[in-house]
């Protein structure tokens, strides 16, 4: 049997008496909502009922316990995402050096053939920044995607609705990953625009 008790300032005298013989019998009774006249009733109330059978909160005390524990939860999450999207950095880093390694042939060409280190330059930072710009897209979709349906299932077994949605924050993090890239982008490039038009077509 649970009593939960709220501060408010409804009328003093309840319509109908409350019943307090309550046994193992009663039907239908998992909880009671008390409304008392004043707030040093409604801690009388919590401590009175606490105790034989009986557990007497307060529905504010309840929730700020759990969002405490939600917010614990979402800063954990974004530490862990944070330092997923390092190793990813890290990782595309690699990939893109590798990759101008590849085509340093194709890049020597175009500087034989006439091309100014600055066009070398624009274009291998264009189509990294392209690629990696795509990436970044398809994962906010995904994301948003799987975000509606773990919360539809969750509101189906629990009742309890999770909205999903995009945020000011989340504009911020885009353009803040967005300008990231650019510069991650912009270091293989660098490396095309320095290279000898000679020494790569050798290699």
């Amino acid at each position: 049997m649970t009593i939960t008790a709220m501060a408010n300032t409804p009328p003093s005298i309840p319509d109908t008496p409350l019943d307090e013989h309550w046994t193992t019998a009663t039907p239908g009774l998992p909880a009671i909502l008390v409304k008392p006249k004043t707030i040093a009733d409604a801690y009388k109330l919590r401590q009175d009922y606490r105790g034989n059978g009986t557990l007497a909160v307060f529905p504010g005390e309840v929730l700020t316990n759990l969002y405490a524990t939600l917010g614990d939860a979402k800063r954990v999450l974004s530490a862990v995402a944070v330092g997923a999207q390092i190793l990813v950095a890290a990782a595309v880093l690699m990939v893109t050096v590798m990759h101008i390694g590849q085509r340093r042939r194709q890049i020597g060409a175009l500087r034989a053939f006439g091309a100014p280190q600055s066009a070398v330059l624009l274009i291998v930072w264009l189509e990294l920044f392209i690629l990696i710009a795509l990436g970044i897209l398809s994962g906010f979709a995904i994301g948003y995607g799987t975000a509606m349906l773990l919360s539809a299932m969750f509101s189906g077994e629990s009742g309890i609705v999770l909205p999903v949605g995009f945020i000011h924050d989340d504009l911020k993090s885009v353009v803040a990953i967005v300008l990231f890239s650019a510069i991650l982008a912009l270091a293989p490039a660098l490396l095309a625009y320095r290279q000898s038009p000679a020494a790569a077509l050798r290699a």
